[in-house]
């Protein structure tokens, strides 16, 4: 026989990629063998990428280092955009497609659809900011919101964005005939599974873990749903009002910012999640001037400043999250350090 048939793991190492790019989409934590198989698969998609990735990444990518965060931010939400919002065999052609010119179309119309999907967010996410401000304050413990006209495959995406900005577990429903399909998230002081759990009997399915479930409801039992949902976290926060928890790696000076420490980091990668960039935290930064960059404007450039050291920064979804910021103001930051690659 071949020398395949004697050996099957004989050119598995021809699809590192797809497990490399598989492993960062789905947010698997990057530890152990997972860790291991992404570093070389990286290492082999820098030396060498199949049509289909090569026609996204000259697209939305050119030029930059490829890595997980590459993947992460710019590729993977392209592929992911195909089944958000119709049919996902597209990203399978395009990854499957052998010839640059099939690939380049595929890859054109994924980036189009992407577009698309963040349009829509931006539309969900300031109608969801809208009911959530007028919802009862004994109703704001868990944000549990529907409406007839946002797409199911990207209300998750907006669910975590409300989670990042409220600091508190969300639920987006989708309504659709009498019936609601819904997507959840929650932070780490709040299983959200377990609580749908509790809630079985008004429920028609659900399913998830602690941090992110789905569910389907009929639009009739949406109110008592929230009334209850409510009822379990006001016993759980027991009346507390829930805080962000920054775990911080280091406190660092202003002079002690060098290249040279970002570059010793980089040995660290790849980062994702279960292995986050180093967060750090410092006092007393000047901020000399701020401006909303990106689709929507929805990020804040920033260009801090403190003993004789001026930086660049970027606040990514500031805008939402940092409305009052003005410049002139001394602030106490928590940080990630990188080189510039996103401009």
């Amino acid at each position: 026989g071949s020398a395949a048939e004697a050996d099957p793991w004989l050119g598995m190492a021809d699809y590192l990629d797809l497990v490399t790019l598989a492993t960062v989409a789905d947010m698997v934590p990057l530890l152990g063998e997972n860790r291991v198989l992404v570093t070389y698969g990286l290492r082999r998609m820098n030396a060498n990428l199949r049509p289909g990735l090569t026609a996204l990444y000259e697209l939305v990518a050119a030029g930059k280092m490829l890595t997980s965060e590459t993947i992460a931010f710019l590729l993977a939400p392209r592929l992911n955009a195909a089944g958000r919002l119709g049919d996902p065999s597209r990203a399978l052609r395009l990854l499957l497609a052998e010839q640059m010119e099939d690939a380049r179309v595929l890859a054109a119309e994924l980036h189009g659809e992407n577009s698309r999907r963040q349009t829509l967010e931006t539309k969900i996410l300031a109608e969801a900011v809208k009911m959530a401000g007028a919802m009862p304050d004994e109703e704001k413990n868990v944000l549990l919101l529907a409406a007839p006209s946002w797409p199911h495959g990207v209300i998750g995406i907006v669910a975590s964005r409300l989670l990042e900005l409220y600091n508190r577990p969300v639920i987006l429903i989708s309504l659709e005939q009498g019936q609601g399909k819904g997507s959840g998230r929650s932070g780490e002081d709040f299983d959200l599974n377990a609580a749908l759990k509790e809630c079985a009997h008004l429920l028609l399915a659900y399913g998830g873990h602690h941090s992110a479930a789905g569910l389907t409801v009929q639009e009739e039992k949406i109110p008592l749903l929230r009334r209850e949902l409510n009822r379990l976290a006001r016993r759980k926060q027991a009346e507390a009002e829930p805080a962000y928890a920054f775990f911080v790696d280091a406190p660092l000076q202003a002079q002690q910012i060098t290249a040279e420490l970002v570059r010793g980091m980089e040995r660290l990668e790849p980062f994702g999640n279960g292995n986050p960039r180093p967060l750090f935290f410092s006092h007393k930064w000047l901020l000399e001037r701020k401006r909303e960059v990106g689709r929507g404007q929805r990020h804040i450039q920033l260009e801090l400043y403190r003993d004789g050291c001026h930086f660049p920064a970027i606040s990514f979804n500031g805008k939402a999250k940092l409305p009052d910021l003005q410049p002139l103001r001394e602030l106490d930051i928590f940080f990630a350090l990188a080189f510039d690659s996103w401009r």
